[in-house]
């Protein structure tokens, strides 16, 4: 599509049609009121494409965007599972080493009787 946009662009400018920095038709008034329909056709036809590719480009970079924000939440859920399963990990070493102590008291209980 932006090759075709070039295109027209250049047919055009050959038609005294000029552009601005971002490509839009800087006289639009000007070459629409010389009333020359072959070109005012073109004009038309070059601002429907222009528009329909910014179109295009803000809604991929919305979907980029989305793709992006979903992907980190994504990685925000890995992380705290990963976190919790540490933790879990953490607890029941805790956990195992205060069994052996209360084992070993509660022996050492027993044995002393």
């Amino acid at each position: 599509m932006k090759a075709e946009l070039q295109v027209m662009q250049q047919m055009l400018a050959m038609q005294g049609v000029m552009f601005d920095s971002d490509g839009l038709i800087a006289n639009y008034a000007t070459v629409f009121a010389q009333g020359n329909d072959k070109v005012n056709g073109y004009m038309k036809s070059y601002q429907s494409l222009y528009d329909s590719i910014q179109d295009l480009e803000e809604g991929i970079q919305e979907t980029f965007d989305k793709k992006l924000d979903l992907e980190y939440e994504k990685a925000a859920e890995r992380l705290r599972l990963f976190n919790a399963k540490i933790d879990i990990e953490l607890d029941l070493g805790k956990a195992k080493r205060e069994w052996q102590n209360f084992k070993r008291e509660f022996l050492n209980t027993l044995n002393g009787m």
